[in-house]
């Protein structure tokens, strides 16, 4: 049994103005000692229910809720239901990327080989021989593969050749094969040119090229896919052109919702308003991506359900959207529709990942801190209460 030490907040709440809106600074503190190890993590992944984590000699760690064997310790949800201790899943290769889905998850390793566990029920594993696996197994591709991401219940993939290949889930033809059919085996994607990286979402998916155009396809019922009003259809079934001006750095999906970073700095958000979660001020829709006013430079940014968060050049933190169980750490439950920044103590952070219901922050020191929901005792605290506030992971 893993034992914490008790601490306290420490909350400093200001006024000032930034990017058009009130902005609250919240400075909380709390500490934990653990780690897992000695380890240090370099990547980590987290959705509402599970958080995964790679180590820097490349080992994978996961812990929290384990429907479906989704944390892949090979431990059933009859055995345990919450794995509430950092737990090592067993790959046979170095872990380079992790990626987890609603009921299931899936690492990259060193030598360009995918694993998949947890969930099949849609054959999020590539795999028509069982309803789930509760420990990885390797998926079969035609080539090695170079980059995965992964939404509620499909998968895409990027091989070494540039090509995509998807499965899974395809109600709202979010695997851009032209069809809303379910897959069971990976496909490729008829996209023109090499592919450079991939971004998939709720029922959307998107493609970079190595000539700068962004491809994209699936539900845009709620202007998620960004592309403006579409006559008589709420869907792309293939991969469009998404004609955007600027050279585009990074591209990120929720719940019905998208943002875009540029090369330059700029943050674009489109989609589903009705938590504030595009950040403009207001609760009006977007079909188009739309600036997010900032008074610097955006270096990186990331999309949770319903929340987004974003860091500057000068390293300070903004967040707003939905915040039902505080995942926007700010101290309390009420949805924000504007950028607000966030102290996390007094450090630098260079990283930051966006569950469902809660968020993660890594330091340049490489600690990491989470807040939002807590229910499956993902932030490691002890409990399984939602923490509204940022608190430092016991690990690193």
């Amino acid at each position: 049994m893993v034992k914490y030490l008790s601490c306290f907040f420490m909350i400093l709440i200001l006024t000032i103005f930034a990017g058009g809106c009130e902005v609250e600074v919240s400075n909380p503190v709390t500490d934990s000692p653990f780690q897992i190890a000695d380890e240090t993590i370099i990547e980590v992944d987290i959705q509402d229910s599970g958080l995964y984590a790679v180590s820097e000699t490349g080992r994978l760690y996961a812990w929290g809720w384990n429907g479906y064997g989704k944390i892949g310790a090979g431990l059933t949800e009859e055995e345990s239901w919450n794995i509430t201790s950092p737990t090592y899943i067993d790959i046979p290769e170095e872990v380079i990327l992790v990626e987890s889905g609603s009921t299931f998850a899936c690492a990259l390793t060193s030598t360009h080989e995918l694993y998949g566990w947890g969930s099949n029920l849609y054959s999020e594993l590539a795999n028509a021989d069982s309803e789930y696996s509760p420990k990885p197994m390797k998926i079969e591709l035609p080539e090695q593969i170079v980059d995965v991401s992964v939404g509620a219940a499909h998968v895409l993939a990027l091989g070494e050749s540039g090509v995509v290949y998807s499965w899974g889930y395809n109600e709202y033809y979010a695997l851009g094969d032209g069809s809303n059919e379910n897959r069971y085996t990976p496909i490729s994607l008829n996209i023109p040119e090499k592919v450079l990286w991939i971004e998939a979402g709720s029922g959307v998916g998107y493609a970079m090229t190595e000539s700068g155009v962004l491809y994209g396809w699936g539900n845009c019922e709620a202007g998620q896919l960004g592309i403006g009003s579409i006559e008589n259809s709420n869907f792309k079934a293939s991969p469009i052109i998404m004609d955007f001006p600027k050279s585009i750095k990074k591209v990120s999906c929720g719940d019905s919702i998208g943002m875009l970073l540029t090369e330059d700095g700029d943050l674009y958000t489109w989609g589903s308003n009705y938590y504030g979660s595009l950040g403009q001020g207001d609760y009006d829709d977007r079909m188009i991506p739309t600036k997010v006013s900032f008074d610097e430079k955006i270096v990186t940014a990331t999309s949770g359900a319903k929340h987004m968060v974003a860091i500057t050049e000068s390293n300070r933190v903004y967040v707003w959207g939905w915040n039902e169980t505080g995942q926007l750490g700010l101290g309390d439950e009420t949805n924000r529709n504007c950028p607000v920044e966030l102290i996390i103590g007094n450090t630098k952070i260079v990283d930051i990942k966006a569950g469902i219901v809660n968020t993660l922050a890594i330091t340049d020191t490489r600690q990491i801190y989470g807040w939002g929901g807590n229910e499956s005792g993902v932030l490691l605290d002890d409990t399984f209460e939602n923490r509204n506030k940022p608190i430092l992971l016991p690990i690193n």
